[in-house]
């Protein structure tokens, strides 16, 4: 996530936008630029999720603390089970 959020792989105003919410159901994001925000008990966190035929991807980065999880798996593992055992391990990893 540095090389992102330094300007090194995209410049700093384009990853401002990739990171502000853009739509905004309640509090849940309808549409964005790549890069979900939302406000957690530990701090603001990144959030990306994705996947084709063949494999699924989550991604949570904590800033503030420096730590991105980044599951990638090539089963039919449901996005819903990946957040389950991130918010699993959240606390351990982002005290």
């Amino acid at each position: 996530m540095d090389a992102l959020s330094s300007g090194k792989v995209v410049q700093t105003a384009s990853y401002q936008v990739m990171i502000t919410h853009q739509a905004a159901e309640g509090d849940r994001v309808i549409s964005g630029f790549g890069l979900y925000p939302s406000q957690t008990p530990y701090e603001l966190q990144l959030f990306f999720y994705g996947g084709l035929i063949g494999y699924v991807s989550v991604m949570f980065s904590y800033l503030e603390k420096g730590v991105t999880i980044l599951i990638l798996s090539n089963t039919v593992a449901s996005i819903t089970k990946m957040v389950e055992l991130v918010d699993a391990l959240v606390p351990a990893l982002v005290p």
